[in-house]
């Protein structure tokens, strides 16, 4: 039977997790070339998730080798986590969870166009209501500012330097980043359902950890002579075992509680749906988005601007009516319970 309400602690467990992760990782960014940090996280992810396959599941960890379905899983989290990852160098934890959390909203429109799935007006309207919150957080601030100047002036004062270098300058196109993670997390959920994998949760955990440490290292070699500007001054014209040698024991305290926390997460994750039901403990998993909000000022005394959480509210609503119109039509079928978002 049920039971519903650990089922929804487990979630919101999870989700907070995620988030403080992600803090973790954020922090980290500042002063540590970034992939190097996510590919060590990674293989501590491995070595923890291994382990676990070995003593708790008393299984074979190549096994994940020869499943179709964990293998397509693994390397679909690349196109998750990297491109979320990179976004938290310049983003603030709020925006960077409202926007991948566009990825039902994602998801409804893709089964439409791809599959041919049959969408009424309600999700459709859910679309639309979610694509005009990702504009309200991308040219919200200055397009209000040249529209109603005097209402915005009223509502967030004169623009600092600080906000006139965040989403309305020049960084502005790193807003696609988490939007390619969401748009990753749904391609990757619909292939996981056409072609499930046949092993437990922490099997498809641990691959995509192994995917995530591979892309890491070579976005190391490739991405970061692209973007010297961005990635050299972490650097300091470092090599990666240079940069891993250098390491601090505080950095390698923060990679260990990231790793131990977001591995926890996974189990979390999937202990939720098999505990409770899954219409009820969905809408549970959008606490990460106001945890996010909380996190950011705390840590990184990051004030969101107006146009921040109303566009991330008008997501949030959006995913919510999704949800809604599925459980009504009983089109709600289980996610991937290692989903990075509960």
């Amino acid at each position: 039977m049920p039971n519903n309400l650990m089922a929804v602690l487990y979630v919101v467990l999870a989700v907070l997790f995620f988030n403080i992760n992600d803090s973790l990782m954020k922090g980290l960014f500042v002063s540590e070339p970034i992939y190097v940090v996510i590919s060590m996280r990674a293989l501590l992810v491995v070595g923890i998730l291994t382990t676990c396959i070995l003593v708790l599941v008393r299984g074979n960890p190549l096994l994940g080798l020869r499943d179709r379905g964990t293998m397509i899983f693994g390397a679909g989290e690349c196109l998750i986590a990297m491109p979320y990852l990179t976004a938290l160098m310049f983003l603030s934890l709020g925006v960077s969870a409202a926007l991948i959390f566009t990825a039902p909203i994602i998801t409804t429109a893709l089964g439409a166009i791809v599959l041919r799935e049959k969408v009424g007006r309600y999700r459709w309207s859910a679309v639309v209501l979610g694509f005009l919150g990702v504009l309200m957080i991308a040219v919200g601030e200055p397009l209000a500012r040249g529209l109603f100047p005097e209402l915005v002036l009223r509502l967030s004062g004169v623009p600092t330097d600080e906000k006139a270098r965040g989403l309305s300058g020049q960084l502005q196109w790193i807003l696609l980043a988490p939007l390619f993670a969401a748009f990753g997390l749904s391609v990757r959920d619909m292939l996981a359902r056409a072609i499930p994998s046949k092993l437990p949760t922490t099997y498809n955990a641990t691959y995509a950890a192994v995917f995530v440490l591979l892309s890491a290292v070579a976005s190391f070699f490739i991405v970061t002579p692209m973007f010297p500007d961005v990635f050299q001054p972490t650097m300091q014209g470092r090599s990666y075992f240079g940069v891993l040698m250098g390491f601090s024991p505080g950095v390698w305290i923060k990679l260990v509680l990231s790793a131990s926390l977001i591995s926890v997460a996974y189990y979390l994750s999937a202990l939720a749906l098999r505990t409770g039901e899954l219409s009820l403990i969905s809408p549970f998993r959008y606490v990460g988005l106001p945890s996010a909000m909380v996190l950011d000022f705390m840590l990184f005394k990051a004030v969101p601007q107006w146009n921040e959480y109303s566009g991330a509210l008008v997501i949030v609503l959006a995913g919510l009516v999704i949800l809604w119109r599925e459980t009504r039509l009983g089109q709600l079928k289980p996610r991937h319970p290692a989903n990075r978002r509960g």
